[in-house]
């Protein structure tokens, strides 16, 4: 079984070790969205992406926290650079 609540607690204290790790904001973005919390995972996804533009999968979550959140256009600018990044537009 995973444990995402337990993955959040551990991510956030390497967060606060190490921001400046993009796979450990990114790893804390994924588990907040499994958690259905996606209004934390977006500072987190922003984070990863900002420290490493080239997470590509980070594009994909943030659009779907963005459209969860009602944030239409933001979500839309997400799924571009997602779409444009695999190759699709």
């Amino acid at each position: 079984m995973e444990s995402w609540q337990e993955a959040v607690q551990a991510l956030r204290r390497a967060v606060s070790i190490n921001p400046s790790r993009a796979a450990s904001q990114s790893s804390l973005g994924l588990a907040l969205v499994q958690l259905e919390r996606c209004p934390e995972a977006i500072p987190a996804l922003k984070a990863a992406i900002d420290l490493d533009p080239d997470r590509t999968v980070d594009y994909y979550y943030l659009a779907g926290c963005y459209r969860e959140a009602g944030d239409t256009a933001e979500a839309a600018a997400a799924r571009a650079e997602y779409d444009r990044r695999r190759g699709g537009g």
